[in-house]
């Protein structure tokens, strides 16, 4: 019997009964790059699967439960590097009073090689922070002593258009800025922002150049934004307040990414996944 099985596999057929495969057929392996051990490795797992499933109890080669649990420890090890909660920030806020800033002049595309979240810093505005020589241009804000530190932007309207890269907000958050303020946003940057812990604020022409004021005091002014309120408090004790999606809040608050929001399920999935290893056990 297994000399037969043998011969077929070297022939570079595989039969299986009709009884399983809908219209009993014969597949042929024999491919360039298929040998003699390789098509009876793969007669032997297709006869084992074969047998089980007309017996009632087909199973999962144990290759696939190893690639489910290596994706299963992936997730776990991501949800590991949680997003922080975002509460209240009180820091300088650079002014950039430039419209149209696209995520090309945020992270330029030499950047973009790498999938990492961190290092990004140094590029962020590399275009107009450095000359081609590599040297710091000292006119650009975030060169200024009193920016270097900044944890807020107050930046002109329509901030991150542009491609879509998620990178732009990645090179945001490693520099240090965890707040954008603006009069609008293109559509993917901001939603980048929340999934990246960064909170992007929606205000008027009037209060942003309100803001503009307040944030080219330099280091002798911060600004205070409570996300809790959804409010800004200026040096002079002036308030702006700013809508927001409320779920988008409350992931800020809690500091959840889309990875968190599905950790947060962890027990249900985990009870899930058993009931149906239970009950479907070929699955």
């Amino acid at each position: 019997m297994r000399e037969n099985r043998q011969r077929r596999a070297r022939n570079g057929h595989i039969d299986l009964p009709a009884r399983f495969w809908k219209g009993a057929r014969a597949y042929s392996c024999r491919e360039p790059g298929y040998n003699d051990r390789m098509l009876n490795a793969l007669y032997r797992r297709t006869w084992h699967v074969a047998i089980n499933a007309m017996a009632g109890r087909r199973q999962r080669p144990a290759r696939l439960d190893r690639r489910r649990q290596s994706q299963q420890d992936s997730v776990y090890e991501r949800a590991e590097d949680v997003m922080d909660p975002f509460t209240t920030l009180e820091g300088v806020a650079a002014p950039l009073k430039i419209t149209n800033i696209d995520t090309d002049k945020i992270i330029p595309k030499q950047y973009l090689k790498t999938i990492k979240r961190t290092g990004l810093g140094r590029g962020l505005f590399s275009e107009m922070r450095y000359d081609d020589a590599g040297n710091e241009r000292p006119d650009f804000v975030l060169n200024q002593p009193a920016y270097r530190h900044a944890k807020i932007l107050v930046a002109g309207d329509n901030f991150g258009c542009g491609s879509s890269r998620e990178h732009a907000p990645w090179a945001l958050l490693d520099f240090g800025i965890r707040c954008v303020i603006s009069t609008s946003f293109a559509d993917i940057f901001y939603n980048n922002c929340f999934k990246n812990g960064i909170l992007p604020i929606t205000v008027t022409p009037e209060q942003l150049e309100l803001l503009f004021d307040d944030a080219e005091r330099g280091s002798n002014a911060t600004l205070t934004v409570d996300l809790e309120k959804q409010e800004i408090r200026g040096p002079d004790g002036g308030t702006i307040t700013f809508d927001l999606d409320s779920f988008r809040k409350h992931c800020l608050l809690n500091g959840l990414d889309d990875v968190g929001l599905t950790m947060a399920k962890k027990p249900a999935i985990d009870r899930y996944e058993h009931e149906m290893a239970t009950s479907r056990p070929w699955a």
